[in-house]
């Protein structure tokens, strides 16, 4: 019983994090002017695009939990934000441009398949 009332509690107050997402952030952003705060409203924030996202989400979740089996039913909510994200990719608002961009995401100049297939040793190229 104590478990589920903090779960519940933890639910309630991620909701307004939650509807603010889907809403397109914050509505409203906070700038300093001379030393003064203002408020000025988000111009993303309410686009049916965003909202549409999320809606699309939360009917993938409903119907996996509802008509999925076992080990699917279990993993319908990771599986509604992988199904948001192709959606949110095929409309061209998620980009990849910064990722592509780490320096980790680069190939280098030995291959990855070279790598696995060769034994791994101190002199090894593959070695780091």
């Amino acid at each position: 019983m104590v478990t589920g009332t903090i779960i519940m509690v933890i639910g309630i107050s991620l909701m307004r994090v939650g509807i603010n997402w889907a809403g397109g952030g914050i509505p409203t952003f906070t700038k300093m002017i001379d030393g003064i705060p203002h408020s000025y409203p988000n111009p993303n924030y309410g686009q049916l695009q965003g909202l549409g996202i999320a809606l699309f989400v939360l009917l993938v979740i409903l119907a996996l939990i509802k008509w999925g089996k076992g080990f699917i039913a279990n993993v319908s909510v990771l599986l509604g934000i992988i199904a948001g994200a192709v959606l949110a990719s095929a409309l061209g608002v998620m980009h990849f441009d910064k990722v592509a961009a780490a320096p980790g995401a680069t190939s280098s100049s030995r291959s990855i398949s070279a790598c696995r297939n060769s034994i791994s040793s101190p002199s090894s190229p593959c070695a780091s």
